[in-house]
């Protein structure tokens, strides 16, 4: 359910609906993540782990090669 300005009357589908948290705290962020895996089957799972997986094995030990950084006085 897309999120719309309340015109004063409540339909049937209003009042059926909980309310849609979008919010960023690490509860509503757990509970996104929970139901983006239930709606996903495992064969879409798998793929998912893997695709991320090949995003970030590359990064692991990346700092350690990274120069570090110069502290520019500002006086």
């Amino acid at each position: 359910m897309f999120w719309r300005p309340f015109s004063g009357v409540a339909t049937m589908n209003d009042l059926n609906q909980p309310p849609v948290r979008l919010g960023w705290t690490r509860a509503e962020t757990r509970q996104r993540q929970i139901s983006a895996g239930l709606r996903m089957t495992p064969a879409e799972r798998l793929t998912w782990l893997e695709e991320v997986l090949d995003e970030l094995l590359p990064l692991i030990g990346r700092a350690r090669d990274a120069r570090p950084a110069v502290m520019k006085d500002r006086s």
